[in-house]
Protein backbone atom coordinates (compact mmCIF):
# COMPACT_ATOMS: atom_id res chain seq x y z
CA UNK A 1 0.00 0.00 0.00
CA UNK A 2 1.24 3.53 -0.49
CA UNK A 3 0.28 6.95 0.81
CA UNK A 4 1.66 10.42 0.13
CA UNK A 5 2.44 12.41 3.27
CA UNK A 6 2.80 16.17 3.18
CA UNK A 7 5.16 18.07 5.48
CA UNK A 8 4.00 18.03 9.12
CA UNK A 9 1.64 15.09 8.71
CA UNK A 10 1.50 11.92 10.77
CA UNK A 11 0.19 8.47 9.94
CA UNK A 12 -0.89 5.76 12.40
CA UNK A 13 -1.31 2.29 10.87
CA UNK A 14 -2.91 -0.71 12.54
CA UNK A 15 -2.88 -4.20 11.06
CA UNK A 16 -5.68 -6.11 12.78
CA UNK A 17 -5.42 -9.90 12.90
CA UNK A 18 -5.75 -12.86 15.24
CA UNK A 19 -2.28 -14.21 16.04
CA UNK A 20 -3.04 -17.89 16.14
CA UNK A 21 -5.55 -20.63 16.63
CA UNK A 22 -3.03 -23.33 17.50
CA UNK A 23 -3.43 -25.04 14.13
CA UNK A 24 -1.33 -22.88 11.80
CA UNK A 25 1.43 -20.32 12.17
CA UNK A 26 -0.32 -16.98 11.74
CA UNK A 27 2.12 -14.25 12.74
CA UNK A 28 2.08 -11.09 10.61
CA UNK A 29 4.70 -8.34 10.52
CA UNK A 30 4.42 -4.87 9.02
CA UNK A 31 6.89 -2.21 7.87
CA UNK A 32 6.77 1.32 6.54
CA UNK A 33 9.33 2.27 3.88
CA UNK A 34 10.23 5.44 1.97
CA UNK A 35 12.54 6.19 -0.93
CA UNK A 36 15.73 7.94 0.14
CA UNK A 37 16.94 10.04 -2.79
CA UNK A 38 20.32 10.80 -1.20
CA UNK A 39 21.12 7.11 -0.73
CA UNK A 40 19.21 6.03 -3.87
CA UNK A 41 17.43 3.16 -2.09
CA UNK A 42 14.40 2.32 0.03
CA UNK A 43 14.77 3.13 3.71
CA UNK A 44 12.94 1.22 6.42
CA UNK A 45 11.19 3.86 8.54
CA UNK A 46 9.46 1.70 11.16
CA UNK A 47 8.78 -1.97 11.86
CA UNK A 48 6.06 -3.76 13.81
CA UNK A 49 7.00 -7.28 14.86
CA UNK A 50 4.68 -8.23 17.69
CA UNK A 51 4.23 -11.86 18.63
CA UNK A 52 0.56 -11.48 19.49
CA UNK A 53 -2.54 -9.96 17.87
CA UNK A 54 -2.18 -6.82 15.71
CA UNK A 55 0.64 -4.54 14.60
CA UNK A 56 0.81 -0.78 15.26
CA UNK A 57 3.10 1.59 13.36
CA UNK A 58 3.46 5.35 13.15
CA UNK A 59 5.40 7.73 10.95
CA UNK A 60 5.57 11.54 10.94
CA UNK A 61 7.05 14.14 8.60
CA UNK A 62 7.39 16.96 11.11
CA UNK A 63 10.58 18.95 11.41
CA UNK A 64 13.17 16.92 13.28
CA UNK A 65 11.65 13.54 12.39
CA UNK A 66 14.13 12.98 9.57
CA UNK A 67 11.25 11.97 7.30
CA UNK A 68 10.51 14.23 4.33
CA UNK A 69 7.18 14.71 2.61
CA UNK A 70 6.67 12.07 -0.08
CA UNK A 71 5.44 8.57 -0.78
CA UNK A 72 5.44 6.04 2.05
CA UNK A 73 4.91 2.33 1.49
CA UNK A 74 3.18 -0.02 3.93
CA UNK A 75 4.28 -3.65 3.66
CA UNK A 76 2.34 -6.45 5.38
CA UNK A 77 3.72 -10.01 5.29
CA UNK A 78 3.87 -13.27 7.21
CA UNK A 79 6.66 -13.46 9.76
CA UNK A 80 7.86 -16.59 7.91
CA UNK A 81 6.91 -18.16 4.59
CA UNK A 82 4.61 -20.53 6.50
CA UNK A 83 2.69 -17.77 8.31
CA UNK A 84 -0.64 -17.29 6.53
CA UNK A 85 -3.40 -15.06 7.88
CA UNK A 86 -6.21 -12.67 7.02
CA UNK A 87 -5.91 -9.08 8.19
CA UNK A 88 -7.60 -5.69 8.09
CA UNK A 89 -5.53 -2.59 7.49
CA UNK A 90 -6.70 0.64 9.07
CA UNK A 91 -4.96 3.97 9.17
CA UNK A 92 -5.49 7.42 10.60
CA UNK A 93 -3.99 10.51 9.02
CA UNK A 94 -2.90 13.10 11.58
CA UNK A 95 -4.05 11.20 14.67
CA UNK A 96 -4.61 13.18 17.83
CA UNK A 97 -2.79 12.25 21.00
CA UNK A 98 -5.44 13.41 23.47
Amino acid sequence: YKIFLLQDEALAVTVLYKYGDGLLPRDINAKIWRWDFAMNRYLEVTVGQSTNDNENLTVATDTGSGNPAGWYFIEVHGATDNDVNFYTLQFTLNPTTT
